[in-house]
């Protein structure tokens, strides 16, 4: 078992928005000076696109330093996606993608791939307008070709991903890792099957009628598929072989099966999440573009086909499959995992996605150092509640472990000395531990402290110590107990107090690695430790929550077990430095690094060029776009970090986000959830951007200038309202509110996502 937090991970992958960075990481000049300019995804100028192809719309002649829609429109008028920027200093905007899985439909609530009968081409119109007067507005038609009208050259084939469910395909460019569960705890999910379906498979190929065709899956290499590459060498799934009808169709045919013993993703990260399949028509084990047959520099006779070519064709996604997150908590409600020997303390236990049937019950035990079982106590198994975050099976509120109350399975143990347990959750309740069956061991996750029956010295809560506490207050814990005060019984002399992490302590060893030491007088109240203004503790675990108090009597340094005094303290995790459950990434980016494509695999390398620091003049950072802030992120992960964690939900196809820049002196990130938090007069720039994204793209498709100069000085964080509704949703958005070394504000309440000099 494992647990994880909200950045660790997976978090690498990257999406690249407007500028100068086209297709994933692929940077090339786009010629002609045309005010409205569409290219395909091999950024060659067009008006006529294949379908799942991507759309990219450079915009030219505009006014400059103005905002201006973008939007691609049906032949009803019906809006299909659109973003919204600021041209820069001369008046461009882009080349920037604007429309993913172009001719992709909805069906019933779902995307699906559906080629007319009826039809060669599809019209459809792309339309620009400014945003701030009524100067611009005008549109272009362009077309989605169904059919290649020459029979002597082969259409570009359609290749897609997609999962089963009850006998139906549906598209799909978003799976879940091995081993994910629907919420009975019991089936697997449909989406740990990958299926894959063509269209219009050429007829023939170097003279040979195409009746089979190999896929392969291989790892997305962050930009586009060149001819040449070698499949064989680069398949992470043995090829399949399968046939075409007589129509120039593949029906739907099992590619990976993460389920099967030989072919599981448990976990994935930023170098094992992103797939392309490719259809090898000629079955020779190589990507074969197709043949320029009028010498024009572009393909017009396609060969094999590709789901993904400028962007991954699907990704694999982190789900709670593989992590169980376990929390102890007091009868308060407070994340703590210690118990005194001796008071009037209980412990309950909190698990969650749980891989097992609902109404079962689970055996859980405590593991002394010496190897003695304490327990177990039983515990009922509740079945999922999305409503309530709860995505699997889980157990809730189960009493562990008491001191007091003597209707408890397991009692506190009299130690001598600070103990910790073992926890061990028999998931198949045969009393052993075995991992293949679900079982969780969790080592070290209980300590029972010891307490002493008439201690020199005692720890309290208010400053005239009456009330005595082991247990305080994370920092920023409004009204709580966060100060530690000190006091002697029956001391005259000076003495020296160290806080430290909690350890085994050894007769005569060196005092080291205190968090904050001062020194005591005699019997006078000891102000130790103010958590809010001193070290600070933010959001304790039951590993690291709990301190020692060394008191060195004789001043001499050394811990001497028989003249100096050690004691226990817990800080609780209060939830005060509770901020929104979301996806927590590095955004802001001056945008200045290489362009080749592998530097960008690295999510916190020199590449790219995260910043925590711009200057107001901003002309470090790269011009393409204007010179200022640019953003450099993913849109589109599930995360799960802790209990009871609310997965981001996939982005869908040609959507678009919204992103703004809030000033942390007027933002508090802590107060969240309200409606229309987010809107123009909180953006700094006080208009938001919208960006179109696309879940699927593994270094993403262009960078964004989100924040053009001059900046102002002060402390940001950028904020994507991925469901634009204006306001920040758990489980939904993302938030830059991270440093570069991947510390968040989860971990520091001073951390922001970056700042102004």
């Amino acid at each position: 078992m494992k647990t994880r937090f909200l950045i660790n991970i997976i978090t690498g992958f990257l999406l690249f928005f407007i500028g100068f960075v086209i297709g994933c990481g692929d940077e090339r000049p786009i010629p002609g000076k045309k005010i409205l300019t569409i290219y395909n995804s091999n950024m060659e100028e067009t008006k006529r696109l294949a379908p799942l192809d991507t759309m990219y719309v450079k915009v030219s002649a505009l006014s400059p330093g103005k905002y201006y829609e973008i939007s691609v429109n049906d032949s009803d008028g019906k809006l299909i996606s659109k973003i919204e920027s600021m041209t820069d200093e001369d008046g461009v905007i882009g080349p920037a993608p604007l429309w993913y899985d172009v001719g992709l439909r909805n069906k019933n609530g779902v995307p699906a791939v559906e080629l007319p009968d009826d039809v060669d081409i599809m019209p459809f119109k792309v339309k620009v307008k400014s945003i701030e007067d009524k100067d611009t507005d005008f549109n272009q038609e362009m077309w989605i070709v169904y059919e290649n009208d020459d029979v002597e050259k082969n259409p570009k084939p359609i290749v897609y991903a997609g999962y089963k469910s009850g006998g139906e395909f549906y598209f799909s460019n978003a799976f879940d890792e091995t081993g994910t569960k629907k919420e009975d705890g019991i089936t697997d999910s449909d989406k740990t099957r990958i299926f894959v379906k063509a269209e219009m498979v050429p007829g023939k190929v170097h003279g040979s009628i195409v009746d089979k065709v190999d896929f392969y899956i291989i790892p997305f290499i962050g930009g586009i598929l060149q001819d040449g590459y070698n499949l064989v060498e680069n398949a992470v799934v043995e090829p399949k072989e399968a046939s075409v009808t007589k129509s120039h169709r593949v029906d739907d045919t099992l590619l990976w099966d993460l389920n099967a013993p030989e072919t599981t993703l448990v976990n994935p990260g930023q170098d094992n999440m992103a797939y392309t399949i490719v259809m090898d028509v000629d079955r020779n084990g190589i990507y074969d573009a197709g043949i320029d047959t009028d010498s024009d520099g572009l393909i017009d006779s396609y060969i094999d086909g590709v789901d993904g070519l400028d962007a991954a064709g699907f990704i694999v996604m982190n789900t709670p499959a593989n992590d169980v997150f376990v929390t102890v908590k007091d009868g308060s409600g407070k994340i703590t995992g210690a118990i005194p020997e001796k008071g009037n303390d209980d412990l309950y236990i909190n698990i969650d996605n749980l891989a097992v049937a609902p109404s079962k019950k689970v055996n859980i035990y405590l593991i002394a150092p010496d190897g003695t079982n304490l327990g177990p106590v039983s515990a009922d198994v509740k079945p999922a509640s999305k409503a309530d975050g709860k995505y699997l099976p889980y157990v809730e509120k189960t009493l562990l472990i008491s001191n007091h109350d003597m209707n408890a399975i397991i009692q506190a143990p009299d130690v001598t000395k600070d103990t910790r347990y073992d926890i061990f959750v028999d998931v198949d309740n045969d009393g052993n531990i075995d991992a293949e069956s679900g079982d969780i061991f969790l080592e070290d996750y209980i300590s029972v402290l010891f307490v002493k029956d008439l201690p020199e010295y005692k720890t309290y809560s208010d400053p005239d110590a009456l009330n005595e506490s082991q247990f305080f207050d994370e920092t920023n814990t409004e009204n709580g107990k966060t100060i530690v005060y000190l006091k002697a019984e029956n001391q005259s002399e000076d003495y020296k107090a160290y806080v430290l992490k909690d350890k085994e302590w050894v007769d005569g060893e060196r005092i080291r690695g205190a968090v904050l030491s001062k020194t005591g007088s005699g019997e006078e109240v000891l102000k130790l430790w103010d958590l809010n203004s001193e070290y600070k503790v933010i959001n304790p675990k039951a590993d690291d929550n709990i301190f020692d108090i060394v008191v060195d009597n004789n001043n001499n340094g050394n811990y001497d077990e028989s003249v100096d005094d050690i004691l226990s303290i817990v800080i609780l995790n209060t939830e005060a430095n509770t901020y929104p459950r979301v996806s927590y990434v590095n955004i802001a980016s001056g945008a200045v690094f290489g362009n080749i494509r592998a530097q960008h695999w690295t999510r916190y390398s020199e590449y790219c060029d995260y910043r925590d620091v711009f200057q107001v003049n901003g002309t470090d950072t790269n011009r393409r776009g204007g010179y200022g802030v640019k953003a450099v992120f993913n849109p589109y992960f599930k995360w799960f970090g802790q209990a009871a964690e609310i997965p981001v939900e996939g982005l869908y196809h040609s959507r678009y986000v919204d992103v703004y820049i809030v000033d942390k002196k007027n933002f508090d990130l802590s107060k969240f959830g309200h409606a229309n938090e987010l809107n123009d007069e909180v953006d700094v720039r006080k208009r938001h951007s919208t960006l179109s994204v696309q879940p699927s793209c593994f270094n993403g498709a262009g960078i964004r200038t989100i924040w053009r100069i001059p900046l102002v000085e002060g402390e940001y964080y950028v904020i994507v309202d991925v469901n634009r509704n204006g306001r920040i949703d758990e489980g939904i958005d993302i938030i830059d509110a991270v440093n570069r070394q991947n510390e968040t504000i989860l971990d520091n309440p001073d951390i922001v996502g970056f700042s102004v000099e």
